[in-house]
């Protein structure tokens, strides 16, 4: 932030000395040009206690290429940036395989849906008039704002980052269930020969052709960084999220400050710096701020708050399900291996035998594999948490801040700013948690 600014402490609500301290308080640096005294610019930073600091400008370089600078991954020749801009809209949706195998697995069911990836853009601008159709009483300048300006960048970020999920969960579900397969390949191979029956090579054909697949596939995931795109894309979809009913009470971003293991990474970096370019480019949103405005941005956050109790309730159900039916298909596989072996050990040797003593814990070790790249028992406390966070604050926040009738839009605006800290701080935690779930060799 630059203040051309006297020092002086703040004779009202608003002004400049408002919006110093509340920029000290995001922890973002404030260069300093005195108004009444012939003084150098200066850098103005808080320190933990919140107490102001004044600093030499010649400090500016370093503290700006530390909090804004896209380091990228230079020394393996990757820029997120330009794979950023260089993204093109996917037509195959490759998620579609984990989805099968979540309906099925979690609800039993399968839904019957296209392989086609739907326009990132179109389908987001679809999904935010219906939102801003719930407050009509937005003025048009706010709906171009929304629609036509801030909605394209959430769309295209939202989109590659649930692209480039299902790309990485379908993978990682095809080369755990490739590996148990490869197991079951010379079972099947030794069954065979019992029987007089000769496959010749197909069965080591077969083995070594799913080992080549396995390796080809991570290999190739590993390279694109299916991983990492999904992870930055989705704190950048999240940040836009928020901004579009911030930007509509003049409200900077209130993201919580990252915690130490994000500032040792590259992509937090990169994520903070992509927002504000969008943010700068953005500017403010034209509008007077009356009753009616306050009400309807009111109602805009009240149908934002629902969608994401029922997002969060839903996902919890889902992921509950999905962990605790995984679960039962181990043990039961265990089980029934146990039991294969008792029966061995009675009533002596038997290909069959042999073949559920051998794949079935190879199917058992692939469903845990799966469980544990997915995180869905932590997926689901984690939405259940949310969700209750949430209803708080729209049953308490929410409605005390429209009950305050002099001071509605101040208490909505921190209304707003709590809920905002709240969502982005559990995104920065998400991200933590799925930050080493990378694309591996099954093993």
């Amino acid at each position: 932030l630059i203040a051309i600014w006297d020092g002086e402490p703040a004779a009202g609500r608003g002004g400049t000395t408002q919006i110093v301290e509340e920029a000290l308080a995001r922890h973002t640096p404030v260069v300093w040009l005195n108004a009444s005294e012939p003084k150098d610019p200066c850098i103005l930073r808080a320190d933990k206690s919140g107490k102001r600091q004044t600093r030499a400008l010649d400090e500016l370089n370093p503290i700006f290429a530390a909090r804004f600078s896209d380091r990228g991954d230079s020394e393996n020749g990757f820029n997120f940036s330009h794979a950023y801009f260089a993204e093109k809209q996917p037509n195959f949706d490759p998620g579609r395989i984990f989805r099968i195998f979540r309906d099925l697995v979690a609800r039993g069911r399968l839904r019957i849906r296209s392989w086609r990836v739907p326009n990132f853009e179109k389908s987001s601008r679809e999904e935010w008039e219906k939102m801003i159709a719930s407050s009509p009483g937005l003025p048009e300048d706010a709906h171009r704002y929304l629609l036509d300006r801030l909605c394209p960048h959430y769309g295209w970020a939202d989109g590659l980052s649930t692209y480039y999920a299902g790309v990485l969960r379908s993978t990682a579900l095809a080369t755990s269930l490739m590996a148990a397969f490869a197991v079951l390949v010379p079972m099947a191979d030794y069954i065979s020969g019992r029987h007089a029956i000769d496959l010749g090579r197909i069965p080591a054909l077969t083995e070594f052709s799913l080992i080549v697949i396995i390796l080809a596939i991570t290999w190739h995931g590993r390279r694109r960084r299916w991983h990492e795109r999904w992870l930055n894309l989705r704190q950048l979809a999240e940040l836009l999220r928020q901004y579009c009913y911030l930007a509509l009470l003049g409200c900077a971003l209130a993201a919580p400050p990252p915690p130490a293991h994000f500032r040792s990474g590259f992509d937090r970096s990169w994520v903070d710096g992509m927002f504000r370019n969008i943010a700068r480019d953005l500017g403010l949103v034209n509008a007077v701020i009356n009753q009616a405005y306050v009400s309807s941005v009111a109602k805009l956050i009240a149908d934002i708050l629902q969608g994401q109790v029922k997002y969060h309730e839903g996902n919890h159900e889902t992921m509950h399900k999905l962990s605790h039916h995984l679960h039962l298909i181990g043990t039961a596989l265990f089980i029934g291996t146990g039991l294969a072996c008792v029966w061995h050990v009675i009533f002596g040797e038997s290909p069959w035998l042999l073949l559920l003593a051998t794949v079935p814990p190879a199917f058992g070790a692939a469903f845990y594999g799966i469980a544990n790249h997915g995180e869905f028992s932590r997926s689901a406390d984690r939405s259940l948490a949310m969700a209750r966070e949430l209803e708080a604050i729209r049953s308490a926040g929410l409605d005390k801040a429209l009950a305050s009738p002099h001071e509605t839009f101040a208490a909505l605006r921190q209304t707003a700013e709590k809920l905002a800290s709240v969502m982005i701080a559990e995104t920065m935690d998400w991200s933590f948690v799925f930050r080493y779930r990378t694309l591996n060799l099954p093993g």
